[in-house]
């Protein structure tokens, strides 16, 4: 009879055995490729942290150098972001007076009524986020492996 199969056939047991291992090994290459995406985002997420700072940092007012001294990345644990418990975590902080070395900081970043020589200024780690955030997103797809369009551009040996 036309389109029925016998399961108890060698074909049958042929094609599934084929295709068990053709889905483990799509299985296979699917976790490898997240993988790669993963260290991408964490290393793009790391880069971008440190562009985001410098810029900051050539906006922030000098005084005595305290302030732009206090400038920091940071990692956060795993334990900030329950969601991804497996260690894992492309979240960066990006910030100043970590340590109360510049307890005037959050003082100097929002009094845009104080006048500072120029390039620097209030809101200096503010304005740095909004002037960079394309660039940020660029450098974190590009390191990702993300090409415009949302597909990516990582190329392995498929198994």
């Amino acid at each position: 009879m036309p389109g029925k199969v016998n399961k108890s056939s060698r074909a049958f047991r042929i094609s599934k055995q084929h295709l068990d291992r053709d889905l483990k090994n799509i299985e296979f290459n699917l976790k490898r490729e997240l993988a790669g995406i993963e260290m991408g985002v964490n290393r793009g997420v790391e880069i971008a942290a440190l562009k985001l700072l410098n810029r900051a940092l050539e906006l922030t007012p000098i005084d005595t150098g305290a302030l732009r001294a206090s400038g920091f990345i940071e990692g956060l644990s795993a334990a900030a972001n329950p969601a991804k418990p497996d260690g894992i975590n492309p979240f960066m902080m990006v910030g100043f007076d970590r340590n109360n070395e510049a307890p005037h900081a959050v003082f100097v970043h929002e009094r845009v009524d104080q006048n500072h020589k120029s390039p620097t200024q209030a809101k200096f780690l503010t304005t740095a986020i909004n002037e960079m955030m394309p660039q940020l997103v660029a450098i974190i797809k590009k390191h990702a492996g993300i090409k415009k369009g949302g597909r990516t551009s990582r190329r392995g040996k498929v198994r």
